[in-house]
């Protein structure tokens, strides 16, 4: 398998397949899921925001307990492991 670049997803995985993948892998709420998610595919927190129906600073509050439970400082390095676990969950199929 090639190494995808970050904030690639997996085609295959529904929306709601990724979020539960992410779930899992990092001990995340299923709306912490979905902002890790969205994260990584639109460039920034305004976007996220109106995207999952929360306000920006519920997006951060998010944010910061979802780079606590990931053990990560940024959304860089947030997206290289989602996406690699994402990839990983596509891969078993």
């Amino acid at each position: 398998m090639s190494e995808a670049p970050p904030g690639s997803l997996p085609p295959g995985l529904s929306p709601e397949e990724c979020d539960a993948a992410i779930a899992t892998a990092f001990g995340l709420t299923p709306t912490e899921a979905k902002v890790a998610r969205v994260c990584i595919e639109v460039p920034d927190v305004a976007t996220v925001a109106s995207t999952v129906g929360i306000s920006q600073h519920t997006v951060h509050s998010h944010l910061s307990r979802i780079y606590l439970k990931a053990k990560v400082n940024s959304r860089l390095q947030l997206a290289v492991l989602v996406t690699a676990a994402l990839w990983r969950v596509a891969s078993k199929r």
